[in-house]
């Protein structure tokens, strides 16, 4: 017999609610299962009028699996008769038993009450795989009817244009799909605006993340530059590419803005690196690629994530347009 802690011992309490929050592995599926045994037995409640809700599938399963068990634990040990009957009662409802996923719940529910729910009997319930199918779908004829339409077809093929490719444009309006609940936010606090104003507010949102998202590590990744440049004019001190990186290096503390900073990060990744983002072996790093693999991983991927952030010399009308 398992024995209870303090804690599960006051969650077996039914009288009153409770929130109970524990550990991965602490006994929380043992303690429901003991749970809505006790209110079983000692309240006379039908399984029918039960609800126990999880997250999943595998959860449920697990959660049906520990009272199926402790009822025939409880069987293999009992003598009172009335006590033995009421197990034995349950465990021949415990088939129809109110144990799943709140998904399958509300299913259960509309499939009860259809008439009242407003939905056809013999409805279908959708996956999520399913769902994203129909959403696909559903954008794909919309393209094409706007396409055909002759006051959406401009406004389709300037969109087409700015993102690329249809399937490009496709894919994004999928992705506001799924997110449309921030989406339908941004568009009541942000998008009723006008364009030069939310223009305004991308500049303001970059200019405010970049040091967060980038530059946290600009003390590392600048000394680590310097280590492995310093490295380079050690073997050859009149290297073109090392000494350029010095006077750059000089630049970037004394840049006012991490807009500057931005651009002169650009503009050593530039000399340093290959047009695969690798840094340059042959007329660079060759002598002492190996000695420093760790150090050149580490600028690699600072410019590799350099490459997600552009500041174009006409950022101002880039802002614009796409506020537009």
């Amino acid at each position: 017999m398992t024995i209870l802690t303090p804690h599960q011992k006051a969650a077996l309490q039914f009288g009153s609610h409770i929130s109970l929050t524990a550990n991965a592995g602490s006994g929380k599926t043992f303690v429901l299962s003991r749970r809505y045994i006790e209110i079983v037995l000692k309240e006379g409640i039908s399984l029918r009028n039960i609800a126990a809700i999880t997250f999943t599938d595998k959860a449920a399963s697990e959660l049906y699996k520990k009272i199926a068990l402790q009822i025939e634990e409880r069987l293999s040990k009992v003598e009172d008769k009335t006590v033995e009957k009421k197990l034995e009662n349950m465990r021949r409802q415990l088939v129809s038993a109110n144990i799943s996923t709140i998904h399958s719940f509300c299913i259960d529910i509309l499939r009860e009450y259809p008439v009242e729910a407003g939905l056809d009997a013999n409805f279908s319930p959708i996956d999520e795989e399913l769902s994203t199918e129909l959403i696909e779908l559903s954008v794909e004829e919309t393209i094409k009817a706007a396409v055909q339409s002759s006051d959406d077809g401009e406004s389709l093929r300037y969109l087409v244009r700015f993102f690329s490719s249809k399937n490009t444009l496709a894919r994004e309006l999928i992705s506001l799909i799924k997110n449309r609940k921030n989406v339908l936010k941004l568009a009541g606090a942000l998008y009723s605006a006008d364009a030069t104003k939310v223009a305004e507010f991308f500049k303001e949102k970059f200019e405010e993340l970049v040091p967060k998202i980038l530059l946290d590590q600009e003390d590392k990744i600048l000394n680590t530059i310097f280590i492995v440049n310093d490295a380079v004019l050690k073997v050859k001190p009149d290297n073109a590419i090392a000494l350029d990186i010095v006077r750059l290096i000089k630049n970037i503390e004394a840049a006012a803005t991490n807009n500057k900073k931005l651009l002169i990060y650009e503009e050593i990744k530039n000399l340093i690196s290959t047009q695969k983002g690798t840094l340059k072996k042959i007329g660079y790093t060759q002598k002492v690629y190996e000695d420093y693999i760790d150090e050149i991983n580490f600028i690699e991927k600072f410019f590799e994530n350099i490459n997600y952030i552009e500041l174009p010399d006409n950022s101002g009308e880039v802002e614009l347009e796409l506020a537009r």
